[in-house]
């Protein structure tokens, strides 16, 4: 199963977090896997090409299955909130066709991204 969390300060969307592999089917044809693979990158791609690389911090680890992307050093503005907004939308779907494979989490965090007390 594929844990998404989503961490928002102030209501807005300052990181994602997927950890493990959906486990639908083998590697290589998991339509899950590869459809939130595809929303994580593009969210990542997006936001190296709008925002200076040092606002975002993006970390992949592929034999675990994990991908996590944060701003770093800047508060969320429509810009960055439109790019996660897809994401979220999209892990969201998959979720609710998927739920066995996918569990999306909401999470309050501070600005820098780290979860927060109410976690």
């Amino acid at each position: 199963m594929t844990i998404v969390k989503i961490l928002r300060h102030q209501g807005k969307v300052v990181a994602l977090d997927l950890k493990g592999h959906a486990g639908y089917s083998e590697a290589g044809t998991d339509i899950v896997c590869a459809g939130l693979s595809a929303l994580a990158q593009a969210t990542v791609g997006a936001l190296l090409k709008l925002l200076p690389e040092e606002n975002v911090q993006y970390e992949q680890g592929d034999e675990d299955g994990t991908l996590s992307v944060a701003l770093c050093d800047i508060e969320p503005t429509e810009l960055t909130e439109a790019i996660f907004s897809v994401a979220v939308t999209g892990f969201e779907m998959i979720g609710q066709s998927y739920p066995e494979y996918v569990r999306v989490i909401n999470k309050v965090c501070d600005v820098d991204g780290k979860e927060g007390k109410s976690c």
